[in-house]
């Protein structure tokens, strides 16, 4: 009983970090040019208040990232077919006992100048590049200094947003991965512990001594 008050004292709703995030996110994209609507959900989740400031950068990341690669200029939007508003979600939720964010648009979806930017670093060969899985190919992304953007600028080209994101993850127990949207655009999954404070042990007695 009185591991779940502990647990429940450090438990708030995802609101309480998250809260401002829409208009941040709207006031970036109107600086960049591009028009977005931002739909949040889930903020009602609750989880333990250090994992969401865990959170709070690497999610701020993928968001920046969707403004800069997925999300398209209104012009590129209607000469695609599109409506000139872009949408970005945040959404949280709770699956098998994990915490978990998926920030999304339907923009551009993923850019294949990966392949490109890969060939140019003299990571892989082009034979390598055009021969590499999907999942491989989106893997190269996470990479420390790995960037397709063309300039750096507020948002993008400083090649660490996501390497930093991927590092946050794994420090918190937690994995990150990319999605394919059926309606088009990109969905990156992020998935922590819902406590610090609880870990899966394997506890081992040796000579009288316990590991």
């Amino acid at each position: 009983e009185l591991q779940q008050e502990v647990r429940q004292v450090r438990m708030v709703p995802a609101e309480s970090i998250f809260g401002g995030f829409r208009k941040m996110v709207r006031d970036l994209a109107r600086d960049a040019g591009k028009m977005v609507e931002v739909q949040v959900g889930g903020l009602d989740v609750e989880a333990d208040r250090m994992v969401l400031q865990g959170l709070k950068d690497p999610v701020m990341h993928l968001l920046r990232n969707a403004l800069s690669h997925g999300v398209e200029t209104p012009e590129e939007r209607t000469a695609a077919g599109k409506p000139p508003h872009a949408t970005v979600f945040l959404r949280f939720d709770v699956s098998d006992g994990r915490l978990v964010a998926l920030v999304e648009d339907d923009g551009r979806g993923v850019d294949y100048a990966i392949r490109r930017k890969a060939v140019e670093r003299g990571a892989l060969s082009e034979a390598e590049a055009a021969g590499l899985e999907r999942d491989a190919l989106l893997d190269l992304i996470f990479d420390p200094g790995f960037s397709t953007a063309r300039v750096v600028d507020d948002l993008a080209g400083r090649g660490m947003g996501l390497s930093v994101v991927r590092e946050a993850a794994t420090m918190m127990n937690g994995t990150v991965e990319v999605r394919r949207r059926a309606a088009g655009g990109t969905c990156f999954r992020l998935s922590v512990p819902l406590s610090v404070s609880t870990q899966r042990l394997f506890l081992v007695e040796c000579q009288g001594h316990l590991y």
